[in-house]
């Protein structure tokens, strides 16, 4: 998949607008301050949710703390 931790969650739901879509790679991968409720694999099948966007929640707390104590730094 591409798009390192985030690949998951944009492949999942571009399997869901594609027909016939055959399989998805799929890595078991946390992301600090990012939680994806409603994803789950259930006997070999993703299931995503249809909520906006990718489904993502993320620990705005978290981010804004971030920026503000240390500016914004991607590693």
């Amino acid at each position: 998949h591409y798009g390192r931790h985030l690949g998951n969650y944009i492949s999942g739901h571009l399997a869901t607008a594609a027909d016939q879509f055959l399989f998805v790679e799929w890595d078991e991968a946390t992301t600090p301050g990012i939680a994806a409720p409603g994803y789950a694999i259930v006997d070999g099948h993703v299931t995503v949710p249809d909520s906006p966007g990718f489904g993502l929640a993320l620990d705005e707390e978290r981010f804004a703390n971030a920026v503000v104590n240390g500016g914004f730094r991607v590693s």
